[in-house]
């Protein structure tokens, strides 16, 4: 509860008001190693590379990596 009653609401701004209901946004923070996306955008040109192929030498041995489907949106 953020005890605030009408009475109170009506005398603060909008901002203080907001700032007394919500709490502060956190930021988000990723445990994933990203890959390098310049060499992805490069070998993906050559003939036979997939994304999966690509995928699985940036996830081998890398237990921080992202998860295909991840991999693909990146």
């Amino acid at each position: 509860m953020a005890g605030v009653d009408w009475d109170t609401a009506q005398t603060l701004s909008d901002e203080d008001l907001e700032a007394r209901l919500y709490r502060p946004a956190l930021p988000r923070g990723s445990h994933q190693l990203a890959p390098d996306l310049s060499v992805v955008h490069q070998e993906i040109k050559r003939p036979g590379v997939t994304l999966m192929l690509l995928w699985e030498e940036y996830a081998t041995g890398n237990p921080l990596a992202y998860k295909y489907t991840s991999f693909c949106i990146k």
